[in-house]
């Protein structure tokens, strides 16, 4: 069976680009020119890749993937969602993995390039330098909180931080009291604000805390304060996006 492409983009030029690409490669593509399509069109098709533009009028790709891959929970054989974008930022970038996404290409690009970038993607089921993603933000969760707290989230961010900080370096010799209230005030943030893996680590950091000793949560904290920068990074990347629908660089 061929592999099938869904190609979510609003520039026609972009979609035959792509189109091209994946049936020059043996592939079947279908095109769609919104996120609301691509949402409609994956509850009643089977595809094996997702090409997402993440700058589209009304519902952006990055929106888009997210409520993809919510929808996709639990199933390990679901689509393959890489970014086709000319943002070339790193928080951007950060966005994309935060949420799960499985690779990122930049615009514009040589049909080479573009090959390759299929091929690993198919062999290796991610295109990041550092390995496969996993979902650390959630937008849902974000998008209901931020209009509440705007201007809260820096302070809560950074006093987020701080408390995973101490949590990782004074973790062996805190109390166990007083460990369970650190993790509670940095799960509610992260509850507040979606950082959906920092949340579980710290209600497993609670729970141990009400146990005995939790030396061993040691490495996982390490890991979540690199989840915490890539998820900070990402909702500094959605709240620097503007609602206004933006330009495209076109292929020339």
């Amino acid at each position: 069976m061929p592999v099938r492409f869904l190609i979510v983009d609003d520039v026609p030029a972009q979609q035959r680009l792509l189109a091209n690409v994946v049936v020059f490669l043996g592939g079947e593509a279908r095109l769609v020119s919104s996120g609301h399509d691509a949402l409609q069109l994956v509850k009643h098709e089977t595809f094996d890749v997702v090409l997402m533009d993440l700058h589209m009028p009304e519902m952006g790709g990055a929106e888009t993937a997210d409520q993809m891959i919510q929808s996709w929970a639990g199933n390990p054989y679901r689509p393959l969602l890489l970014a086709v974008t000319g943002d070339t930022r790193s928080d951007s970038r950060a966005l994309c993995r935060a949420i799960g996404m499985d690779g990122f290409i930049t615009k514009p690009y040589a049909i080479q390039s573009l090959r390759d970038a299929f091929r690993e993607l198919l062999i290796r089921r991610f295109s990041w330098l550092d390995g496969p993603s996993r979902r650390v933000l959630s937008l849902d969760k974000l998008k209901a909180a931020l209009p509440k707290h705007q201007g809260d989230f820096e302070i809560q961010a950074l006093e987020a931080r701080s408390t995973l900080s101490e949590l990782y370096s004074n973790l062996t010799t805190m109390e166990l009291e007083i460990c369970r209230g650190k993790a509670h005030r940095v799960g509610d943030f992260a509850h507040r604000y979606g950082f959906v893996m920092l949340e579980l680590a710290m209600a497993a950091l609670m729970q141990a805390a009400e146990q005995g000793p939790v030396a061993s949560f040691k490495p996982l904290l390490q890991k979540q304060q690199e989840d915490f920068e890539l998820a900070y990074d990402a909702v500094r990347s959605w709240r620097s996006q503007s609602p206004m629908p933006q330009q495209h660089m076109l292929i020339a």
